[in-house]
C-alpha cells in the first residue's frame, strides 16, 4: 500500500509538476506587482518578508521551470501520440512567459543595491542563457512539429510572446546596469578636457556634471502649491544627483539648493525631501528610468500588442482538440495575466509623478492638456504616501527589564534564534511630528549663520551637542558628555540614559520632552540595529556592557522590575557606583556616567539657571542626529529607502540643501581645494 501511494504521488507530480511551477511563477509576479512598491513606505515586517521571499523565489522558480520544460523536450519521443505532442507544444508556448517573469514587474528590479552591481552576471548568466534556451526550445519544437500541422501555429504564436519576454528581460538588465554606482558616476562626470582647450578660441566652457545641456529648467507658475513642490523636488534631484554617487558638489549647487528649498514652511521643505528620495528610490530599485521615457512607452506598447496578438491567435487559430482542459485554462490565465499586468503598469505609469513632470515641462500644446486631465484625477494626488513617516524606537531600560516577553521563548531557544529575535522584539515606531521638523531646520540654520571661515564650518559639522551647550552656557557643566574626543556611540548611550531617567521622573512630560525622548530612542535604534549608519566605534561593546550592568542592578531591586518608570527612578536615586575592574578587564559600561549626567540636568533645572532641560536635551539630540547624518555613506542612506526610509536620510539631504555639508567644493574644476565655501 505504501509503494502504491508513492507511485500514485509520483504520477500526480509528473502530470502537475510544470503546471504548478508555471502557476507559482505567475503568482509570485502578482505579489511583486502589488506589493513591490510598498516597501518604499511600509515598515511592516510581514510585508517586507513576503516581498523578500517573492523576489528571491521568482527567478529561481522561472529558471527551474525552463529547466523542466527543456528536460521534457529532450526526452520526448517522435512516436508519441497527439495528446502528448500537444502537451509538449503548449509547454514550449509557456516558455516565453517565463522570460517575461524573469524580467519582473516595473515595481521592483533590485531588492538591494548589490543586485545592481551584479548586472554583468545577470546579463551573461541570466539574460543570454535563458533567452538562448527559450529560442532553442522554440526551434526544436518547430522542427519536431513540422509534420504536425496542428502544433505549428502554437509554436509560431510563441514568437509574439518571445518579443515581450525579450523586452521585459532586456529592460531589467539595462536598468540594473544603469543603476549601478559605477555607471551612475560615469554618466555624471563631465568629459575630460586638457587645460589648453579652455584657452583656445571658440572652446566651450566645461559643463557642470549635473547640468542639463539642452535647455534651462523653469518651475511652472500656473500650478497648485502642492504641484509646485513636485517641480522643485525634480530640479533639486537633478542638481544633487552626484551626491548619490559620492561625488562632490560646487558653489552653484549650494546656491541653487538654498534658493529653491521652501524655507518658510518646514513641512513643505520636508515634503520636497520626501519627493526627492522617492525619485532616488525609483532610480535604484525600479524600472522608472525606462518606464517613464518615450522609449519605455514604445516598448510597453509593443509588449501589449504582442500579448494581445498571442491571445487572439490562441483563441481563433489554435486547434484545441488535442489539448487538455487544464492546459487550455492555464494558457488563458498566463496570457490574460500578462495583458492585465501590462495594462496595470501603463496606468500606474500614466498617473505617476514622473509623467506629470514630463507633460508639464511642455508649456503648451497636447502635453499641457494631458497634464491638466491627469492631474485632475484622484489617482494623481500629490498626497500619496512616499515613506513611512515614522521614527523607529528602541529603549535600553525597556530591554533590560524585559517588559516584552517572547512568545514560545523555549522553542526559540531550542532553535537558537532567541537572541537574533530578541532585539527586534523591542523595536516600536512613532510618527514624525511637525514640531520636530521645525526644530531641525531652525537648528541647522542657526549653526550655519554663526559660522565664520572654513575652520568654523568644520567645527560646526563636527559638533555632537557642544554648540547647543555652549550657546546656553552649559559647556563647563555637562560638556564632558559630548566632548569631541569621545566617540558618537559613547555620547548616544550617555544621553539616552539621561533622557530616560529625566523623562520618567517628570510627572507630566511636555511635548518637547516627548520629542527629546523620541529622538533618544531613535538614536539608540540606529546604534543597536543600524550601526553601519553611524561613525565607527565600539558601540556594540558599550551597549552590551551597559545593559549587563543595568540588568544586574535592576534584578537586585524588586521595585525596579515592575516598569520603566520604576527602574528609571531607582537608577536616578540609588545608582552611584562606578564600573569595577574584573579580572583585569575594565567594563565599557556608561551607566554611571549616564546617571550622573541625568542628575546634572535635573540640578541645573532645579537651581533655576534659566535653561529648560528638555530644550537642552532636544538641541543636543538634534546635533547628534545631524552629525550622524553627515557622516553616513549615501550607500546606506539609499539602501534604507527600500525598508520604509530612515529619518536620518531626510536630515542628511536637508543639510545638503541648506549648504551645511562637507561635500561642497569651490568649483567642479578645483577638486583638490582645501577651503570650504561658507
Amino acid at each position: 500500500m505504501s509503494q502504491s501511494f508513492v507511485d500514485s504521488a509520483k504520477q500526480i507530480w509528473s502530470v502537475w509538476e510544470i503546471r504548478s511551477l508555471i502557476l507559482l511563477s505567475l503568482l509570485l509576479q502578482i505579489v511583486l506587482i502589488l506589493l513591490g512598491n510598498r516597501r518604499k513606505y511600509s515598515t511592516n515586517t510581514w510585508v517586507g518578508s513576503v516581498i523578500w521571499a517573492a523576489y528571491l523565489l521568482s527567478d529561481k522558480v522561472a529558471t527551474f521551470s525552463l529547466g523542466v520544460i527543456s528536460t521534457t523536450q529532450s526526452s520526448s519521443s517522435p512516436s508519441a501520440d497527439k495528446s502528448i505532442q500537444a502537451m509538449e507544444a503548449v509547454m514550449v508556448f509557456w516558455a516565453p512567459f517565463l522570460l517575461v517573469h524573469l524580467g519582473g514587474p516595473d515595481t521592483i528590479t533590485a531588492y538591494s543595491l548589490e543586485d545592481n552591481e551584479l548586472w554583468l552576471r545577470q546579463l551573461l548568466f541570466g539574460f543570454l542563457v535563458q533567452v538562448g534556451l527559450v529560442c532553442y526550445l522554440l526551434v526544436l519544437s518547430w522542427i519536431r512539429s513540422s509534420s504536425n500541422n496542428d502544433s505549428q501555429p502554437l509554436t509560431f504564436i510563441a514568437i509574439a510572446v518571445l518579443v515581450s519576454g525579450l523586452i521585459k528581460y532586456g529592460e531589467k538588465t539595462w536598468v540594473l546596469r544603469a543603476s549601478s554606482r559605477e555607471r551612475l558616476r560615469k554618466t555624471l562626470l563631465p568629459p575630460p578636457r586638457a587645460g589648453l582647450d579652455e584657452a583656445e578660441p571658440g572652446a566651450q566652457p566645461r559643463r557642470r556634471m549635473n547640468e542639463e545641456p539642452s535647455r534651462s529648467y523653469q518651475i511652472p507658475t500656473d500650478v497648485t502649491s502642492e504641484a509646485k513642490l513636485l517641480f522643485i523636488a525634480d530640479r533639486l534631484f537633478k542638481i544633487f544627483k552626484p551626491l548619490y554617487a559620492n561625488l562632490i558638489l560646487d558653489l552653484q549647487d549650494r546656491s541653487d539648493g538654498l534658493l529653491l528649498l521652501p524655507h518658510e514652511s518646514p513641512q513643505d521643505a520636508f515634503t520636497v525631501i520626501e519627493i526627492e528620495l522617492g525619485f532616488m528610490y525609483d532610480v535604484f530599485f525600479t524600472k522608472a528610468s525606462v518606464a517613464h521615457s518615450l522609449t519605455g512607452l514604445v516598448l510597453r506598447s509593443i509588449s501589449l500588442v504582442s500579448f494581445s496578438v498571442a491571445f487572439l491567435a490562441f483563441c481563433i487559430i489554435v486547434d484545441k482538440h488535442n489539448l487538455s482542459t487544464k492546459d487550455i485554462i492555464i494558457t488563458y490565465v498566463l496570457v490574460v495575466g500578462a495583458i492585465c499586468a501590462e495594462i496595470y503598469a501603463i496606468v500606474m505609469s500614466i498617473f505617476s509623478e514622473w509623467t506629470l513632470l514630463r507633460l508639464k515641462q511642455q508649456q503648451q500644446g497636447f502635453g499641457n492638456l494631458l497634464y491638466r486631465l491627469i492631474s485632475a484625477c484622484p489617482c494623481a494626488s500629490m498626497n500619496r504616501k512616499r515613506w513611512s513617516g515614522s521614527l523607529a524606537q528602541y529603549n535600553l531600560i525597556g530591554f533590560c527589564i524585559d517588559d516584552k516577553p517572547a512568545m514560545c521563548g523555549g522553542l526559540q531557544r531550542f532553535f537558537r534564534i532567541y537572541e537574533a529575535l530578541e532585539i527586534g522584539r523591542y523595536k516600536t515606531r512613532e510618527k514624525v511630528v511637525i514640531e520636530l521638523k521645525e526644530k531641525i531646520i531652525a537648528s541647522i540654520e542657526d549653526r550655519s549663520s554663526s559660522i565664520y571661515g572654513s575652520q568654523g564650518f568644520n567645527d560646526a559639522l563636527s559638533s555632537k551637542g557642544a554648540y547647543a551647550l555652549r550657546k546656553r552656557g552649559l559647556e563647563d557643566w555637562v560638556g564632558w558628555s559630548v566632548d569631541h574626543t569621545k566617540e558618537l556611540d559613547h555620547s548616544i548611550l550617555l544621553w539616552h540614559i539621561a533622557t530616560d531617567l529625566c523623562f520618567y521622573s517628570d510627572p507630566s512630560p511636555s511635548s518637547i520632552a516627548r520629542i527629546s525622548k523620541s529622538l533618544s530612542d531613535y538614536m539608540l535604534y540606529l546604534l543597536v540595529l543600524c550601526p553601519f549608519m553611524l561613525p565607527k566605534g565600539i558601540g556594540e561593546i558599550r551597549y552590551r556592557d551597559t545593559c549587563a550592568e543595568a540588568k544586574r542592578f535592576i534584578s537586585n531591586r524588586s521595585n525596579a522590575k515592575s516598569s520603566r518608570a520604576q527602574a528609571s527612578r531607582s537608577l536616578l536615586d540609588d545608582f552611584t557606583r562606578r564600573p569595577e575592574v574584573e579580572n583585569g578587564n575594565e567594563s565599557a559600561s556608561v551607566l554611571f556616567d549616564g546617571c550622573e549626567l541625568a542628575r546634572s540636568l535635573q540640578s541645573f533645572q532645579e537651581l533655576g539657571t534659566g535653561n529648560d532641560k528638555w530644550d537642552v536635551m532636544t538641541a543636543v539630540w538634534i546635533e547628534m542626529l545631524c552629525y550622524a547624518a553627515s557622516k553616513c555613506d549615501w550607500k546606506f542612506h539609499i539602501q534604507g529607502l527600500s525598508q520604509g526610509g530612515e529619518f536620518i536620510t531626510h536630515v542628511s539631504l536637508l543639510m545638503v540643501h541648506l549648504g551645511f555639508s562637507d561635500q561642497f567644493r569651490l568649483s567642479v574644476g578645483n577638486f583638490l581645494g582645501n577651503s570650504i565655501p561658507v
